[in-house]
């Protein structure tokens, strides 16, 4: 899904298409708000508006670059330590998920995250890492990532996402711009329904 096909969320919109205009679109971001408002989605979008050839900086949405970022996939982790954990994976190299295991983001998902943040991109212009949702990290994982999150490659984007950026610690917090989401008014959904 592109950026303009989100329905509200404007500011926030305006905020990471400005980044992305700027060349300030390698950054550390923390998207907050009550679940189900679309944070996720839009973390998905600016990876696709990251990386895709066809229309940079905003995504076109159906290239193939954007429908392998856009498919999301459930799957369980086959051997080593977390085996039987839940994990969830898009269809592009580039754009990784880190998500709970068995309830909590582990320190050992964290440095695998901040490897892989060093290295170059595999086949797009961004490496796009979505944490979801972040209060979930341990305190130990949590502080594994502040290094990463203060200086992230120029090829690197960290989005984060939290319902209540309190439950962070502070230290991951002052190191992160902060995007706020809101529920949509009623008005906004009705009209996406009839459209």
């Amino acid at each position: 899904m592109a950026f303009r096909d989100i329905i509200g969320h404007a500011r926030a919109l305006g905020f990471l298409r400005g980044s992305i205009a700027s060349g300030r679109a390698g950054a550390s971001l923390i998207f907050h708000g009550p679940g189900g408002v679309g944070r996720r989605l839009t973390a998905l979008s600016l990876a696709q508006a990251l990386n895709c050839p066809e229309s940079p900086g905003e995504g076109c949405g159906s290239c193939r670059t954007c429908a392998r970022i856009a498919r999301v996939e459930r799957g369980t982790i086959q051997e080593g330590d977390h085996k039987g954990d839940a994990c969830e994976y898009t269809g592009h190299p580039d754009v990784h998920l880190v998500v709970p295991g068995k309830n909590e983001i582990r320190i050992d998902e964290v440095r695998s995250m901040r490897q892989q943040a060093q290295r170059r991109p595999f086949e797009g212009r961004f490496g796009v890492f979505i944490v979801d949702p972040a209060e979930r990290m341990t305190p130990p994982a949590a502080n594994a990532i502040l290094k990463t999150l203060e200086e992230p490659p120029a090829t690197t984007c960290i989005v984060l996402i939290a319902g209540d950026p309190a439950a962070l610690l502070p230290t991951v917090r002052s190191r992160c711009r902060l995007v706020p989401f809101h529920p949509l008014p009623a008005s906004e959904v009705a009209g996406a329904l009839v459209r």
